[in-house]
């Protein structure tokens, strides 16, 4: 039997999160972003994962992980502990599937490769569509104008969002007076400087204790929904451009935030809301063209069907009787 040893298990962890993490984009954490592992390998060519016959490059991985949902690369390109779980729970599938294999999993249970490549279907399928009718279908420029019209407002509004610089002065949960009282002239030192006409970004780069994406405290642009969770926010979503706001108070220390750039609410002109009507005119009419493709592709196949004896197998499926108690859904 095959076995993968632990330092391995580490290294994938270590290459797929590498691949897609990214900086936080919390603009009131003051610790520093979790650190990125170590940079993958170089080489395309370069195998770095391997389970029995399976093998896969980091390339390979990142085109898979192309096609995940953009929650679940956002939240791993967060968090390096995220990326470390994700990639945990991938191997551990690569792991099961390669012991189903061996174990005899399959003749104990006959049908459940089927059934897997179901879902597998339905995740080609749903991308065959769409990209179908991205090659096929281009609304014309009186759809979109007439679309612009009657749901520009809805289909193009575009959320408030705000280009950050701080400077913050970190105090531990557990602080002394002494430090407390530390930390608060640091903080009073800093508004001396900016009051005397310093430049903010030259003081958050001198005295900061905490990262920002670039040199100067930038934080770079937050929408404003995601700003907005924060009780601390209201006081900076006020500012005006180039306003710096007075101390933030928060759990982690004081912050002193300057409003570099603002983009408030607003209707995209039709141009830059192009992409977002064509999409939506395109899913009006997906259920009609993915029909219409069905019977397409059944006389280009020579494929058939007979449908009352597929839904009287389904049916002859035993289901035990407690089913629905022990029954959970995103258990299947």
């Amino acid at each position: 039997m095959h076995h993968v040893s632990r330092k391995s298990g580490r290294a994938i962890r270590t290459v797929l999160a590498a691949a897609l993490l990214g900086v936080s984009s919390s603009i009131f954490a003051f610790a520093a972003p979790d650190a990125a592992p170590a940079a993958a390998p170089a080489g395309v060519d370069v195998t770095i994962v391997e389970v029995g016959p399976y093998k896969a490059t980091a390339a390979d991985i990142t085109a898979e992980f192309s096609h995940a949902p953009p929650p679940l690369i956002a939240d791993v390109q967060r968090s390096a502990n995220s990326g470390r779980i994700q990639v945990v729970e991938w191997y551990a599938r690569l792991l099961y599937e390669a012991a189903a294999k061996q174990d005899g999993l399959y003749e104990r249970h006959p049908g459940l490769p089927g059934w897997a490549d179901q879902r597998r279907r339905a995740v080609i399928g749903k991308a065959y569509i769409d990209d179908f009718i991205v090659q096929n279908y281009t609304p014309t420029d009186t759809e979109i104008s007439s679309l612009y019209k009657v749901e520009g407002k809805k289909l193009c509004a575009e959320s408030a969002s705000y280009h950050l610089a701080r400077i913050g002065v970190v105090v531990g949960l557990h602080a002394s007076d002494v430090e407390k009282k530390e930390a608060a002239g640091r903080v009073e030192a800093v508004q001396k400087r900016l009051a005397a006409g310093e430049d903010f970004a030259k003081v958050a780069d001198e005295v900061s204790d905490t990262p920002g994406r670039a040199r100067g405290g930038s934080m770079g642009w937050t929408p404003a929904a995601d700003l907005e969770k924060s009780p601390e926010a209201a006081p900076i979503t006020a500012l005006a451009t180039g306003e710096v706001s007075a101390p933030v108070e928060t759990r982690h220390g004081t912050m002193i935030f300057r409003m570099v750039e603002r983009q408030d609410a607003r209707t995209l002109p039709l141009e830059q809301c192009r992409p977002r009507l064509e999409k939506d005119i395109k899913n009006s009419f997906k259920r009609e063209i993915a029909r219409q493709r069905i019977d397409d592709l059944a006389e280009r196949f020579g494929a058939t069907i007979n449908m009352e004896a597929v839904i009287a197998a389904i049916r002859a499926v035993p289901l035990a009787p407690d089913w629905q108690a022990t029954w959970k859904p995103g258990s299947e």
